[in-house]
């Protein structure tokens, strides 16, 4: 798959520019690919997505840690994964900024493992699921949503980024329909980051919502109504307070300090240290 970008140089199409957050996610990829390597299975036991231990277990770093791992045995896994984020990638991220692109690439593929795990967790608690196609998943809906109309190549056939995108999906249904959580590749999790990346955007750029600003908003609103109630309430308290202090001073004129029980006393004293406080 490549990806026909707009500018034109030496008669070829020039690949995407690359952009910070998708260069140090290729890093560390790359990096994590290299201890995986190393360690071996302990490694993968421990940081990919076991759907019986993120679940059962609350192993909850797997949602994130099995991004960064890939098939050792199939260096085309992370080779296409690292491909699609490198064509792809750099467009989410001019459109959501690089910290926002990191948020939407770890919150994407945790929500893919997250729906995986909750199927897999019934047929295959124990099998372990590594690999970024979830998030890039995510990506490539994203950008098929912003430029649906884009060429890009698949293999030798040019095709627009909408109608792969769609090829994408429904042969991953198809698989998912057909082979169910049994076969080799976790499209359940494809599928969940699809729908994600959709989601997001609908509501993210069409619509202009914000999750973080959207529940801060909310929680802002929230307090500012407690704020203005308990405002109220004094206010209140406080216009009782004056009217119960000119009854009293009322009584006072007409039957004499004497009249007043304790309590009355105790009323009048703590008011009038409490109207000394306001004034400082």
């Amino acid at each position: 798959m490549a990806w026909q970008g707009r500018e034109y140089q030496g008669g070829y199409y020039s690949p995407p520019r690359m952009t910070p957050a998708v260069k140090a996610i290729l890093l560390a990829t790359v990096a994590v690919f290299v201890a995986e390597v190393i360690l071996g299975r302990p490694f993968l036991e421990i940081f990919g997505l076991v759907p019986g231990l993120a679940l059962g277990r609350l192993c909850v770093w797997q949602f994130v840690t099995y991004l960064f791992l890939h098939d050792t045995y199939d260096l085309f896994h992370i080779l296409f994964n690292m491909l699609a984020l490198y064509f792809f990638g750099p467009t989410v991220e001019r459109i959501l900024g690089s910290k926002r692109f990191v948020w939407f690439y770890i919150g994407s593929g945790a929500f893919a493992g997250l729906v995986h795990s909750a199927i897999g967790i019934f047929y295959s608690p124990g099998v372990p699921v590594v690999g970024a196609s979830g998030a890039l998943y995510a990506i490539l809906v994203f950008c098929a949503m912003y430029n649906p109309n884009q060429i890009v190549i698949l293999f030798i056939f040019p095709m627009k980024l909408r109608n792969l995108v769609l090829l994408l999906i429904g042969v991953n249904l198809f698989v998912t329909l057909r082979v169910g959580m049994g076969g080799m590749t976790a499209t359940v999790a494809h599928l969940g980051g699809a729908a994600f990346g959709f989601a997001y955007y609908m509501l993210k750029v069409q619509r202009g919502f914000s999750l973080g600003g959207h529940l801060s908003g909310g929680v802002n609103r929230w307090i500012n109504a407690l704020k203005r109630r308990a405002e109220l309430r004094h206010r209140m308290r406080e216009n009782d307070e004056d009217d119960r202090v000119e009854d009293l001073l009322e009584k006072i004129s007409n039957e004499g300090m004497n009249s007043l029980t304790e309590a009355e006393r105790k009323f009048l004293t703590d008011a009038a240290r409490r109207r000394r406080d306001r004034k400082w």
